[in-house]
């Protein structure tokens, strides 16, 4: 058969033929991964009217773009498959060494490339699912990121339609580079109904740095949902009389470091560590864990401080390592996502050569409007404090009830703390005061 673009390709034998084994000719390699398209009529919905599917070679065996009941690389007897021959034309052969009497399924074999498959799920009134579409992304250095004949352009079904977006062309099967951070698929939808869907994502081998994680991106309602990379996941939404929210690309799925730290840094405050950083647009971080080491590679937690929740915008933290012994230091910070991916700050190096006071505040800069004041080895009673301000006006009269030792405790006055320089006076049980300045930095 010789042919350019989409063509109909049926088997006229009495027994099955395989398709891998036939003979194809043409400019360039068309393909070197074999594709070809088949009608799956268990598809298609809530409707189950069919869909058009997609399989392609995978280095051990054929996949499939879709879940579905059709995935065999042998054309039965009778049955006829699109092909889609090379621009200026190519030839594909069939000839009787092409027979085969195996009919069994073998799509759904292991893979010798890293794959996820993307499946646009309906869900009916009573919560039921059912595959209206999917598209297969398969990733391997080998590949590159241009559209060419190794990846498969989407067939347009009569109900939904999803697939995947590159350079201007919809695709079924995408095979690309996944480079990691920065990283997106592009989705495309069409022909969606005002109903309830979900997205599937359904993640096989894939190979990334642990630090890299997933978020789909729904440019409709503003908003970023993290993905798992070793399982599968779910993300639901709707389509609704806005037309915003069945726009074809309204979704695409974004490979990036789980969390982006901007600044980690540790302050010697004599003898005890004051460990501060600040993390950039910070999702589904469930916590942060401060680890020391004392030989830069022998790591250890010395505290877990919970994450404020999602934010667009940067976000500070502070942890204070109270009292290590004299030496050299070693910190880094290591957060742990809700979905168990884990990234590491830059390391940092301290060097403590004696004591702390008994008395400071802590962070100084304080920033918002709380002072921490830090009391080490201080014994158990009443301590009096108050705030004074620059023009000498006391903001803050109180007092600490000190359970004895080392403890921290939060002074937050009444009235909002501009920027500027203030004294914290404090006076312990036996009557004696110490004054610390404390600089505020801006709300």
């Amino acid at each position: 058969l010789t042919a350019t673009g989409m063509t109909t390709v049926g088997n006229p034998y009495a027994s099955a033929v395989d398709y891998f084994a036939m003979i194809r000719t043409g400019p360039g390699t068309w393909p070197a991964n074999p594709t070809y398209y088949v009608w799956d009529p268990s598809l298609g919905g809530t409707y189950g009217v069919g869909a058009f599917v997609t399989l392609t070679w995978n280095g051990t065996d054929f996949t499939r773009s879709s879940p579905g009941s059709y995935d065999n690389r042998y054309i039965a007897s009778g049955a006829a498959i699109l092909v889609d021959f090379p621009v200026g034309g190519g030839t594909l052969s069939m000839n009787e060494a092409n027979k085969n009497t195996d009919s069994n399924t073998t799509a759904f074999r292991p893979v010798g490339h890293h794959q996820m498959m993307t499946v646009l799920n309906t869900v009916d009134a009573n919560k039921n699912t059912y595959v209206s579409d999917a598209a297969l992304s398969l990733f391997d250095n080998s590949f590159n990121n241009n559209v060419d004949v190794n990846d498969a352009r989407k067939l347009s079904n009569v109900n939904e339609n999803f697939s995947l977006k590159r350079n201007g062309s919809s695709l079924s099967i995408e095979r690309k580079k996944l480079t990691g951070e920065a990283d997106t698929i592009f989705y495309s939808m069409s022909r969606l109904q005002r109903k309830d869907y979900q997205l599937q994502f359904v993640m096989d081998n894939l190979e990334l740095p642990q630090s890299m994680a997933a978020f789909l991106e729904d440019t409709y309602l503003k908003k970023k949902t993290a993905v798992s990379l070793h399982d599968t996941d779910y993300v639901s939404f709707n389509v609704t009389a806005d037309a915003g929210s069945a726009a074809a690309e309204r979704f695409r799925l974004v490979f990036r470091r789980s969390v982006r730290y901007t600044s980690v840094n540790a302050v010697v405050l004599n003898s005890d560590v004051a460990v501060n950083w600040t993390v950039n647009d910070e999702l589904n971080i469930d916590h942060y864990e401060i680890e020391r080491s004392g030989n830069g590679t022998s790591f250890s937690k010395i505290a877990t401080q919970i994450s404020n929740g999602e934010s667009d915008v940067p976000v500070n933290y502070n942890r204070l390592d109270a009292e290590p012994a004299p030496g050299e230091y070693f910190y880094r910070i290591k957060s742990i996502s809700n979905n168990g991916v884990v990234a590491y700050s830059d390391v940092v190096k301290v060097t403590i050569v004696k004591g702390s006071p008994d008395l400071y505040v802590f962070p100084n800069p304080a920033s918002g409007n709380a002072i921490q004041l830090q009391m080490n080895v201080k014994p158990a009673g009443q301590y009096s404090i108050r705030l004074i301000n620059s023009l000498g006006q006391p903001l803050l009269t109180n007092v600490i009830n000190h359970a004895g030792g080392t403890a921290t405790h939060k002074i937050v006055p009444d009235k909002i703390l501009v920027s500027g320089m203030y004294q914290l006076e404090v006076t312990s049980p036996d009557k004696n005061t110490n004054v610390i300045k404390v600089m505020v930095s801006g709300q």
